[in-house]
């Protein structure tokens, strides 16, 4: 781990209309959260981020496991998901989910 210590799992960061800031792990087990706040553009967002969490624990292999998929079982899936990468999700990770630790190079002359 390095010395950054925000990690989008723990910390409030995340606007929302019912409860202000959440965390990642609030978004998918507090059942009183109904809205995303913010403009539309920090909506959008964070609407993709969390789908691309959401897709990235679990992807039901045919219809059948779609119906059966409950928010009871997304919300454990994805918990236990966040628990098993919880190292990635710090900003600038070694070991970054959905970061490109590349993109700093770029427009850098050699």
């Amino acid at each position: 781990m390095n010395n950054n210590s925000f990690n989008l799992i723990d910390e409030k960061w995340i606007i929302t209309v019912d409860c202000g800031l959440v965390s990642l792990r609030q978004i998918f087990t507090d059942k009183s959260i109904k809205r995303l706040g913010g403009t539309v553009i920090e909506k959008l967002s964070v609407f993709k981020l969390l789908l691309a969490i959401a897709q990235a624990a679990y992807t039901p292999e045919n219809d059948d496991e779609w119906y059966k998929y409950t928010s009871e079982t997304m919300s454990s899936v994805i918990c236990d998901y966040l628990d098993r990468y919880h190292d990635r999700f710090y900003l600038f990770s070694e070991n970054p989910f959905l970061q490109f630790t590349e993109i700093k190079n770029l427009g850098k002359k050699s």
